[in-house]
């Protein structure tokens, strides 16, 4: 071997090299995801759930209806002097109407022993209770808690 094949061969894997670190030097931060729902060991434990002979209760909550501009798949933060801060990388794990709804679903199932017949696509049985629920101020802190104030 000659020193301009060794020369070439250095180049080769130089530019191998190269093209192997510049995409990994222009990724962008890996997204963080948030959900509403309750981790499962912060869970409350379950209620007994109804024998056979009884008829469970059925309950329908319905979407919830969340303010336009906090609508986003990306968390929006306000800092308290009507300026809103879109968070590029911080992300609701669903649509936020989809996580408050499935939020409040678990615990009213969990707290009732009842059966969510929007969530579990049963059409034909009678909900006793319909929820509906309107969000119209969720204060929030990013890895801590999310408290809406809704009607």
């Amino acid at each position: 071997m000659t020193g301009r094949d060794n020369l070439s061969q250095l180049a080769a894997v130089l530019a191998i090299a190269f093209a192997a670190a510049v995409p990994a030097g222009c990724a962008s931060p890996e997204a963080r995801y948030y959900t509403l729902s309750p981790a499962a060991e912060a869970r409350p434990a379950a209620m007994p759930v109804p024998s056979q002979a009884t008829e469970p209760v059925w309950i329908e909550v319905a979407p919830v209806r969340v303010p336009e501009r906090v609508n986003r798949v990306n968390l929006v933060l306000s800092n308290g002097s009507g300026r809103f801060k879109l968070l590029a990388q911080d992300r609701w794990s669903a649509t936020l109407p989809d996580e408050f709804r499935d939020a409040l679903s678990q615990r009213l199932q969990v707290s009732l022993g009842a059966v969510d017949t929007y969530q579990q696509g049963r059409s034909g049985a009678e909900p006793f209770f319909r929820v509906s629920t309107e969000v119209v101020q969720i204060d929030a802190e990013i890895d801590e808690r999310v408290c809406p104030t809704a009607r």
